[in-house]
C-alpha cells in the first residue's frame, strides 16, 4: 500500500477505536453529574456569599481587616507562606475600602480564623472578645453552608467530624469555570479511549480507589493553610497516567501501531493539563505531593489492566478488525464458513470465504481465515494472493508477530529457487524485510533478503542492501555492513 492509503487506514482505525465501538457511558455520567453539581453549587454559593458579605461587613470587617493585614505580613515574613502580590492586593483593598473583596479574602483564609480564635484574648478586650466570638459563631454557620465546606475536603473539618462521602464528593465541587470545563473535556476524551477495552466495573472501581487515595494523600500533608481539595483534577491526572502506562506496555512487547498513536495523544493531553494548571496556579507544592501516590497508582494499574484478565477481548489490538463491524448477514455467512471448517467441509468453507472476501476486502478476520484455509493447498495461486495481501496489512500496522508467521509459511511453501521467485513478487519480500529491520530482527531480515535476491529484481535488491547497511551501521556491525556495501557495489557495476 502507498503512504496515502496507510494514512487513511490509520485515521479510520483511530476513529473506530475512539468513538464507534462503544459509547463512553461512565464518561458521560461523570460529566453530567459534575455539570449538574457545578451549576447547583455555583447558584447556591452565590446566595451564601451574599449573606456572608453583608454579615461580615456589618459586624466583623472593621475589627479584622488590619489584624488580617498584620497576620498575613508576619506569616509571609516568618513562614514564607503567601506572596508579595497578594499582600499588595490586601493593602489596596483596605486603602480603597473595597469591603466585598476584603471579606472574600479574609473568609477564604481559614488559618486566620483559627489564629484569631486562639489569640482573641490578646487582640480584644473582654467585651470585644465576647462580641467577636458571638458573631464568629454565626459567621461559621454561614460558611459551613458553602459547597466547598459541605462536599469538598477541608482537613481540620474532616478530622474534627469525618464524612466518608466527602472522600468522593470533592470531585464534583469546583469554583473555576475554566478548570471545570477543561477537566470535563479531557475526561471525556480519556473515557472514549479507555471504555473501549476495560469493563465499566473496572473503570468505576478505579475511579473510587483513585479518589480515596488522592483524598488520603491530601489529608496526610494538608493543614489549615492549604486550600480545600476539590474538582476532578486528580482523576484526570490518574487516568492520563493509567492510559499512558497501558499503551506504553502494549507498544513494545507486541509492536501495536495504534498504541503509539494513543501514547502520543495521552502525552499531549497530559501536557495541556499541566500547562493549564500551572497557568491557573493549581499545581502548588502540596498538590504535587498528593499527586505522586495517585500517579504511581495510575502507572501500576495501567500496567496491570493490559493483562488478558482485565481486558475484554485481546490486549489493545494492532489493527481494528473490520469483522467487528460486519453486517448481520455477513457475520452469519462467516459463521457458516467456520461451521464448514469444523466439519472438514473445506470446499464449502473455501467458497463462502471467497465470496466474503470479494464483499469485504478489508476484513482482517475473513482474510486470516481464508489464509489459513488456503495454506492447506499452497500450490494454488489463491494462497499466494492472500499471502501478499496479508503482508501488505502487516507492513501498514508493523505487525511483527504476524509477519514472522507468514514468512515461515512462505519458506515452507516455496523451498526452491524457482518457487521463491514465482509465488510472491519481489516487492513483497522487500516489505517483509522492512518490518524485520524496523523491529531489529536482522537475522530474519537477512533471510528475507535471500528470498528477494531469488526473486531477481535488482532495483529492489539494491534498496534492501541500503536498508541493511543502515541497520548494521546503527548496530556497529562492521563485518555485515562491509558485506552488504560490497554486494551493493557489485549490483551497481552490473547495471
Amino acid at each position: 500500500m502507498d503512504s496515502k492509503e496507510s494514512l487513511i487506514r490509520k485515521i479510520t482505525n483511530f476513529g473506530r477505536l475512539c468513538f464507534i465501538r462503544k459509547v463512553p457511558i461512565i464518561g458521560f455520567v461523570v460529566a453530567l453529574l459534575a455539570s449538574a453539581a457545578f451549576y447547583l453549587c455555583h447558584a447556591y454559593d452565590q446566595k451564601v456569599w451574599q449573606t456572608l458579605y453583608n454579615y461580615h461587613s456589618e459586624h466583623l470587617l472593621e475589627k479584622e481587616q488590619l489584624l488580617y493585614q498584620d497576620f498575613y505580613q508576619k506569616r509571609l515574613a516568618i513562614e514564607q507562606k503567601g506572596s508579595e502580590a497578594q499582600l499588595k492586593v490586601i493593602t489596596d483593598a483596605i486603602t480603597q475600602q473595597d469591603k466585598k473583596a476584603l471579606t472574600y479574602i479574609i473568609l477564604s483564609d481559614r488559618s486566620f480564623r483559627d489564629f484569631l480564635s486562639q489569640k482573641a484574648s490578646i487582640y480584644f478586650s473582654t467585651k470585644q472578645k465576647d462580641h467577636w466570638l458571638s458573631h464568629n459563631t454565626t459567621l461559621t454557620k454561614h460558611l459551613n453552608q458553602l459547597s466547598s465546606y459541605r462536599f469538598a475536603l477541608i482537613p481540620e473539618q474532616f478530622i474534627a467530624s469525618p464524612s466518608i462521602a466527602n472522600l468522593v464528593t470533592y470531585n464534583f465541587v469546583d469554583t473555576s469555570l475554566v478548570n471545570f470545563l477543561s477537566n470535563i473535556f479531557i475526561l471525556l476524551i480519556l473515557c472514549c479511549i479507555i471504555e473501549q477495552y476495560l469493563k465499566r466495573s473496572w473503570i468505576l472501581g478505579a475511579f473510587l480507589m483513585a479518589s480515596i487515595i488522592y483524598a488520603c494523600s491530601y489529608l496526610f500533608v494538608a493543614d489549615s493553610f492549604t486550600p480545600p481539595l476539590q474538582s476532578l483534577n486528580g482523576i484526570v491526572y490518574f487516568f492520563c497516567f493509567a492510559l499512558f502506562s497501558a499503551m506504553f506496555k502494549a507498544q513494545y512487547p507486541t509492536r501495536f501501531s495504534n498504541s503509539k498513536l494513543l501514547v502520543f495523544i495521552g502525552l499531549c493531553i497530559l501536557a495541556v493539563k499541566i500547562t493549564l494548571d500551572i497557568y491557573m496556579h493549581l499545581l502548588t507544592a502540596h498538590i504535587l505531593t498528593c499527586l505522586i501516590p495517585l500517579c504511581l497508582f495510575g502507572l501500576i494499574l495501567g500496567w496491570l489492566v493490559t493483562l488478558p484478565t482485565a481486558i475484554k477481548t485481546e490486549s489493545l489490538p494492532s489493527d481494528i478488525k473490520p469483522s467487528d463491524f460486519l453486517s448481520k448477514q455477513t457475520r452469519h455467512l462467516y459463521s457458516e464458513a467456520m461451521t464448514g471448517l469444523s466439519r472438514f467441509n473445506f470446499r464449502y468453507a473455501r467458497q463462502v470465504l471467497e465470496k466474503l472476501r470479494s464483499e469485504q476486502p478489508n476484513s482482517l478476520n475473513i482474510l486470516e481465515s481464508s489464509y489459513h484455509l488456503e495454506k492447506l493447498q499452497p500450490d494454488e495461486s489463491s494462497f499466494w494472493t492472500i499471502a501478499e495481501t496479508r503482508i501488505e496489512h502487516c507492513l501498514v500496522s508493523q505487525n511483527y508477530l504476524d509477519m514472522v508467521s507468514i514468512f515461515q509459511d512462505v519458506q515452507k511453501a516455496a523451498p526452491s529457487r524457482l518457487k521463491a521467485g514465482q509465488c510472491i513478487s519481489a516487492d513483497h519480500y522487500l516489505k517483509i524485510l522492512i518490518v524485520f529491520v524496523n523491529h531489529g530482527d536482522t537475522e530474519k531480515a537477512e533471510r528475507a533478503f535471500m528470498f528477494l535476491e531469488l526473486a531477481g529484481n535488482e532495483v529492489l535488491v539494491k534498496e534492501a542492501c541500503k536498508l541493511l547497511i543502515e541497520r548494521f551501521s546503527q548496530a556497529q556491525n562492521i563485518h555485515k555492513k562491509e558485506h552488504y556495501m560490497a554486494l551493493l557495489e557489485s549490483y551497481a557495476e552490473n547495471t
